[in-house]
């Protein structure tokens, strides 16, 4: 598995109020807490600041999603140029789970 098919567990995230929030109002984020792993015996968590671009329902129960976007983590000192990475993913926002995929941008021909 390379880099850019590593999957990111979301181990906390947004309801599904603020979910919907986020993809119809104009720059609004909302943030996802991960998990990451640091080595094999050490795990830690870090915060996404996520820009919703789709969600779209994965089952009928209305809490579980197919979500798409791009995010950047907030904690990184300012720069001037902000590297935001697109992803898709699928969230429940019942039990606030789930996981990112980054997906690679497609180059202008």
């Amino acid at each position: 598995m390379t880099h850019q098919e590593r999957r990111l567990v979301i181990v906390n995230g947004p309801s599904r109020f603020d979910l919907m929030v986020a993809l119809f109002k104009r720059d609004e984020e909302v943030l996802f807490t991960l998990d990451s792993m640091v080595s094999e015996e050490h795990l830690t968590q870090f915060q996404v600041s996520v820009t919703l671009n789709g969600v779209s329902i994965e089952d009928g129960s209305r809490e579980r999603w197919l979500i798409s976007g791009f995010y950047t983590e907030p904690e990184k000192p300012a720069h001037r140029e902000i590297n935001w990475t697109r992803f898709e993913g699928f969230y429940d926002s019942r039990t606030r789970k789930g996981w990112l995929k980054n997906v690679p941008l497609q180059k202008a021909e």
